[in-house]
């Protein structure tokens, strides 16, 4: 109201300094519409309700994960199938040593940082990727909202923002979660469900993980008709010229491994080395014994583990861009029908008589299999940085 009030005074001032014997009308001021439409109200009559304890060792608060659903159907992935909606409300709980609804109940808001984890803030919501074997995919985490067109499982989803979660306990024993909440899409979304609630206890971090390995049985690769051995420097930027990193990928001939990562069609066995600093590429791998090192719980490796004469072991959930070393099978379509992380075993580099800086190279490694590891063996000949057929 007050910038026209503004416009208003000046048009008034305009028109008396063009002609001082002019009437002065001042134009008629339009009723400004104060008045916002309701949002519809999302009626849920479904309730997922997962609590994760301190899972990221806030020592603030426990991190629950509210999902409410209008009447679908669900997939056996869990996926809901529209039409219909979802909203999901991360919410930054109450401690407690054990799964306890009580802990859950009370009115959530925005956090004031990316930082903030205090009970009774709610985590605003973003897109995370997830790499998967048959390709990276981004999907909505912690809060958003989704709009289910009918037979579908995807949606582009709100990111929440701003806005209220309040969640109540009813004397029956139900709960009522409701609230009113903005997002990326600038628009309110009011929520409404009551009934029972059975929260689901994943504070063990026990969520469901894609295997890292596919095979069931014992390999052996043979076949190979491209290899590319690479300097990769101080890769682990320790910058005390105490190893230097090689990596040798071994590829079928529809595979190109020219690029950063392998693409195309075929097999390929990416293997990475720790070698002494004065090592050169152009003559090919030092010849010796390189005995797998081991990753920390967080997929780390220790310093005293990146000395030479170790083999990199695979790094975990890294499908289409491994790091480490991996085996795998790539189709022209993206899918990944076959692969393993490898995570043990010993490569062995022999020289080769009568031939110059010729090397057999000999792998006799495990996959990452738990409870009964796979072998995955192959033998090559190289000369320089060519294999030797």
């Amino acid at each position: 109201m007050m910038r026209l009030k503004a416009v208003a005074a000046l048009s008034a001032v305009v028109l008396l300094g063009a002609c001082d014997n002019d009437p002065v009308q001042e134009p008629p001021v339009p009723e400004p519409p104060f008045k916002e439409p309701v949002a519809e109200m999302i009626e849920c009559t479904q309730a997922n309700v997962v609590y994760y304890g301190d899972d990221g060792y806030t020592g603030v608060s426990d991190l629950w994960q509210v999902t409410l659903y209008t009447d679908m159907d669900i997939d056996e992935q869990g996926n809901p199938i529209g039409a219909g909606q979802i909203v999901c409300i991360s919410c930054n709980a109450k401690q407690g040593d054990v799964l306890d609804m009580a802990n859950l109940v009370g009115t959530y808001t925005a956090t004031i940082s990316t930082g903030d984890f205090r009970a009774g803030t709610f985590n605003e919501g973003y897109m995370r990727t997830i790499d998967l074997p048959g390709g990276a995919v981004e999907i909505p985490d912690f809060s958003f909202f989704g709009d289910l067109a009918e037979g579908e499982t995807t949606f582009e989803p709100d990111l929440l923002r701003e806005g209220y979660c309040q969640i109540e306990s009813n004397a029956d024993g139900t709960y009522t979660v409701s609230g009113i909440m903005v997002g990326t899409e600038y628009l309110k979304r009011y929520f409404t469900y009551t009934g029972a609630i059975e929260p689901v206890d994943r504070s063990d971090g026990g969520q469901q993980t894609i295997p890292n390995t596919t095979l069931t049985e014992d390999i052996q690769l043979e076949g190979f008709t491209q290899a590319r051995l690479q300097d990769m420097g101080d890769y682990f930027f320790l910058q005390d010229q105490s190893y230097r990193m090689f990596r040798l990928t071994l590829a079928d001939e529809g595979v190109d491994i020219s690029g950063s990562y392998p693409e195309g069609e075929g097999r390929f066995l990416k293997l990475e080395f720790f070698v002494e600093w004065e090592a050169d590429v152009t003559e090919g791998m030092p010849v010796g014994t390189y005995d797998m090192c081991q990753r920390t719980e967080s997929g780390g490796i220790e310093r005293s583990q990146i000395v030479p004469w170790h083999t990199v072991p695979g790094l975990p959930d890294q499908f289409t861009s491994p790091s480490g070393s991996w085996y795998q099978k790539i189709a022209a379509s993206g899918e990944m029908p076959e692969y393993a992380r490898l995570a043990a075993g010993k490569v062995t580099v022999e020289n080769i008589d009568g031939v110059e800086g010729g090397r057999r190279i000999v792998v006799e490694l495990l996959d990452c299999d738990a409870d009964r590891p796979h072998a995955v063996k192959c033998t090559v000949e190289m000369a320089g940085t060519q294999l030797r057929q």
